[in-house]
């Protein structure tokens, strides 16, 4: 039988710290070790898509086309599949992409809208078990916390906060962690916090 891949979240409420990189660099990292990943750009500046050789500016923007399909359709209606909606990195060919970019925002701002957060996790979260082709899915997030972020973060296992050895980014870290208190008590499994980590630290 298939499981569900292993969803690891990268995530800080602030900006600058490393996620995007940290992102793209664990993606890769697992790849490398032989793991079939899909990388998910939430940020709908796709900068992480673009690491991998795809440009936002192209309007690439199937995670939202996904999400609006998922939600206009009801749970009886045939989907296409999720293949169509993932891009395979013409840089690293092993590497398989879900790209928010700029069209991201008109979509979440009408899933939210025309539902609520909650729907909105439950479609999140039955799109990861579509993703039964991969060992993990790596989503890289926007600083900004908002409804959406709580969806994602409803269908993710492991949190992974990255950071600056500054006092903004310990806020940021704390504010994270405030933050997901209440959705792991709300969420149907308990999201764990893989860990944190320093960015731009000089080992002296």
């Amino acid at each position: 039988n298939k499981k569900k891949p292993i969803v690891l979240t990268i995530a800080n409420n602030k900006g600058g710290v490393g996620k995007t990189t940290a992102a793209a660099a664990i993606t890769h990292l697992l790849s490398l070790k032989g793991k079939r990943v899909l990388l998910i750009d939430t940020d709908p500046q796709g900068n992480c898509a673009q690491q991998f050789g795809i440009d936002s500016t192209d309007d690439i923007g199937l995670l939202g086309e996904l999400l609006l399909d998922r939600v206009n359709r009801n749970s009886d209606a045939k989907h296409a599949p999720l293949e169509n909606y993932i891009v395979k990195s013409p840089v690293v060919p092993e590497i398989d992409v879900l790209s928010g970019g700029k069209p991201l925002n008109k979509a979440v701002y009408t899933v939210i809208f025309a539902v609520n957060s909650v729907v909105a996790a439950n479609v999140f979260r039955r799109i990861m078990k579509e993703a039964d082709m991969y060992d993990y899915v790596v989503v890289d997030t926007s600083p900004s916390f908002s409804s959406f972020t709580d969806a994602v973060f409803m269908g993710t296992d492991w949190v992974l906060a990255p950071m600056l050895p500054d006092k903004n980014s310990i806020d940021g870290v704390n504010t994270l962690f405030k933050y997901l208190a209440p959705i792991r008590e709300e969420g149907e499994h308990d999201i764990r916090v893989a860990g944190v980590f320093f960015n731009q630290a000089n080992d002296r």
